[in-house]
């Protein structure tokens, strides 16, 4: 049966922290063992982060969100909600807003903003995904037996440490495309994205753009 919002669980993958994070992660799921968990992968990669975290998740659809992100009240729902509309839908993805909590350089023109993972195909749910790269994996689900079947995020590919090398999330999505798979777009699927004051320079844009 489809998974139900109540019986959702979270699973948070500390990828090599070096800051407190392993303590509030663990003191986090030890309130609520039975649907917070707590795991690490001590190789640094968020492909192989992903991967870990696909490898322990007990559910039907997997859910993806970045530490920077913010899911607003109901994103669970949403994304639950295009899965029970079309049973035949293999993945979601949905809009992702851009926050500043530092300020928004004058510089940065709009047609930037797509290298900090903003995402927007309008206001209208669509069965198939309008562009060719897919999702960005702040904002993504995926079925549990998709990732399986086409052998989940691809570790040469994704961020790892100061490498801004991406296009896992196109490369997954290519080989789900390849599989026959349907990849829907659901504007209730917002999530909030900061962009943090290490990415605020012209030489991070071009460092972004040349990876």
């Amino acid at each position: 049966d489809q998974v139900g919002v109540g019986d959702h669980e979270v699973v948070v993958v500390d990828n090599g922290s070096t800051d407190g994070t392993d303590g509030l992660a663990r003191a986090w799921a030890a309130a609520d063992p039975a649907r917070r968990r707590r795991l690490r992968e001590p190789v640094a990669g968020l492909s192989r982060a992903r991967n870990r975290g696909v490898a322990a998740a007990r559910g039907e659809v997997v859910l993806f969100i970045d530490d920077d992100a913010l899911a607003p009240r109901g994103w669970v729902a949403a994304h639950l909600a295009a899965y029970a509309r079309d049973p035949a839908i293999a993945g979601v993805g949905g809009p992702v807003a851009l926050r500043w909590p530092d300020g928004r350089p004058g510089w940065l023109a709009p047609r930037l903003e797509h290298w900090y993972s903003a995402l927007d195909h309008g206001d209208d749910a669509v069965a198939t995904w309008p562009t060719p790269h897919g999702p960005y994996g702040t904002n993504m689900s995926v079925r549990r037996a998709t990732l399986d079947e086409v052998g989940g995020f691809d570790t040469r590919l994704g961020r790892r440490g100061r490498s801004l090398v991406s296009s896992e999330e196109g490369d997954l999505f290519s080989r789900v495309w390849a599989t026959g798979g349907t990849v829907a777009y659901e504007p209730a699927t917002l999530v909030l994205h900061g962009v943090t004051p290490d990415r605020l320079s012209r030489r991070w844009v071009l460092r972004r753009g040349w990876a």
